[in-house]
């Protein structure tokens, strides 16, 4: 009895530890790879409607993630970002839209040369608090030119022949992949506390 508590108590420590470091910060009711994984779907549907062969996929990033602390009702582009700005709760929807819309590419955040994002829920009491939310998505921060966009079948022109799910990987993205196991680890914790609990119970 005594060691199945022993034991309890290590796994409830482990586990708090470890869910401090995967805290999932919800934005508009999604977490942060979810948002990655939104606006990379509809980047993916862009492509392979429009036959761009050197889309490229969006990771978390947590520079972008500092600077879209401090913004509230400026929608303005940075010198290495474009600024997506949403209603709450309608970025699927929105993103929807617009990849079935005449010419997605006007759009700043279909750029085939960003490789980074971060967002955030944010209240602008300009418009009477009324919440909405923000993605900064870089590096780049205006419309994609013809010359910046690759003809093709989606993932046959990527720099390196680095390609998942037929879109284009950087090299950032290659490295670092900390938010996915964020998000596949958050189940193992849980896991873990509901049995550290039973031993004690027991």
């Amino acid at each position: 009895m005594t060691a199945s508590i022993g034991i309890a108590f290590l796994l409830l420590f482990a586990s708090a530890e470890s869910l401090s470091d995967a805290e999932q910060h919800n934005i508009d009711g999604l977490t942060k790879q979810e948002h990655v994984n939104v606006v990379n779907k509809a980047r993916l549907e862009v492509a392979k409607e429009h036959k761009i062969a050197n889309m490229h996929e969006l990771t978390w990033d947590t520079a972008l993630e500092s600077k879209i602390e401090m913004k509230t009702c400026d929608y303005s582009p940075g010198p290495d970002y474009a600024v997506l700005s949403y209603p709450y709760h309608s970025l699927m929807s929105m993103l929807h839209v617009q990849t079935i819309g005449e010419n997605p590419m006007r759009e700043p955040h279909f750029h085939p040369l960003q490789t980074k994002i971060a967002c955030r829920t944010v209240t602008c009491r300009k418009n009477g608090s009324q919440m909405s939310g923000i993605c900064l998505i870089g590096p780049e921060n205006s419309l994609a030119k013809e010359s910046d966009i690759k003809h093709g079948e989606p993932g046959s022109e990527c720099r390196g022949g680095n390609v998942k799910n037929w879109l284009c990987v950087s090299a950032a993205g290659m490295e670092s992949k900390d938010d996915e196991k964020v998000v596949s680890s958050a189940s193992m914790q849980i896991a873990l506390l509901s049995f550290a609990f039973g031993l004690i119970m027991a």
